[in-house]
């Protein structure tokens, strides 16, 4: 029985659970949950709901019990350049999510001045949901790296850009590269979702999207794998027990010459900063499809040429080849692309 991985992806507008495997050196994918991220408005503001879209991240974690996959390695990217203050308590000070942009060109939320004078700790919001399911603090490297927080030249914290932030160097907690072990889920968690399992530290949504970098994967390739009239505003099944998702087609448009070699001159270093700024791709055209519709959830068709879905689904097969490399079942990126070019290419 092949190993399965899960990759759980949140945007601004959902979130994704997408299981992987090896098949036959293919990936096999399937999207076993999903949700909308809500906002709560508070004084005219809209405010992440943080504390549902934590729910959300382990119903779907549970889900995969529900219908007997469990996953033994986990990882989750989110909204790559947001970020959220702790207190004293590790609470999120005023429920706020913050735009590392934002702040930086000096135009921040109202309070942010005052949330940073009472903040300890700084987390990326990737970082903020990893430290919930484990209970552990770390800031992950890529993420960093792209927002110009660490010296690519040094690896250290780039004290000038962090003090444009109101905070000083003892605010971050320890940076972990994407492969690292972060933990395993903590005891109260392990409760609530039945199981247990080791969280590795994925890359960035940029980045691991980077990882997957192809020509063209089809956008209607997540379209298939979710049926019209099989899913809940929760991502679970019908009544019935039938799997709203299925495995995920090998189909992918080829894409430009040029496009094919940019990617093979790529040397599978997710780490350097020409690769993560120049592959990247730009985290407003991820837009979630799926929208309710009635009791079930639809997804809306695009051409062939429309990068919107294929974009997201990118994203999360980077992160399932991190798992996989972490695993060893690839050697190394260029494996991980090799396969997922044998996989989505015609």
């Amino acid at each position: 029985m092949a190993v399965l991985y899960l990759a759980i992806d949140i945007t601004k507008e959902g979130g994704r659970h997408i299981l992987g495997c090896l098949d036959n050196g293919k990936l096999k994918l399937e999207e076993v949950y999903s949700f909308t991220v809500n906002y709560t408005e508070r004084d005219g503001k809209n405010l992440w709901d943080l504390q549902e879209i934590f729910r959300q991240i382990k119903a779907g974690i549970a889900y995969c019990k529900e219908i007997g996959k469990l996953p033994v390695l986990v990882g989750l990217t989110a909204c790559d350049g947001y970020f959220v203050l702790l207190d004293n308590d590790d609470r999120v000070i005023d429920d706020m999510v913050f735009s590392l942009d934002e702040v930086l060109a000096g135009e921040p939320d109202e309070g942010y001045s005052s949330c940073a004078e009472r903040a300890k700790t700084f987390l990326m919001l990737s970082d903020y949901f990893n430290f919930l399911l484990t209970g552990r603090k770390q800031c992950e490297y890529t993420g960093l790296l792209r927002e110009g927080l660490l010296s690519m030249e040094t690896g250290d914290l780039n004290e000038e850009i962090i003090k444009k932030l109101c905070l000083s160097k003892e605010h971050f907690p320890l940076v972990l590269r994407p492969g690292n072990v972060i933990s395993n889920l903590t005891l109260e968690v392990t409760e609530e979702v039945g199981y247990d399992f080791v969280i590795i530290q994925a890359a960035s949504q940029k980045a691991c999207a980077a990882l997957a970098k192809i020509p063209d994967i089809y956008s209607d390739v997540l379209g298939d794998a979710i049926k019209e009239d099989g899913k809940s505003s929760e991502g679970r099944p019908d009544d019935d027990g039938s799997i709203v998702s299925k495995e995920v087609d090998s189909k992918a448009e080829a894409g430009k010459e040029e496009e094919d070699t940019e990617n093979k001159g790529n040397d599978g270093d997710i780490n350097e900063e020409d690769r993560i700024r120049n592959e990247s791709i730009d985290e407003d055209s991820q837009k979630e499809n799926g929208k309710p519709a009635g009791d079930g959830w639809k997804m809306e068709k695009k051409e062939p040429t429309n990068k919107v879905v294929a974009d997201e689904l990118k994203a999360a097969i980077g992160c399932l080849c991190i798992l996989m490399i972490t695993s060893h079942e690839f050697r190394d990126f260029d494996a991980a692309r090799e396969c997922i070019m044998n996989t989505f290419t015609k």
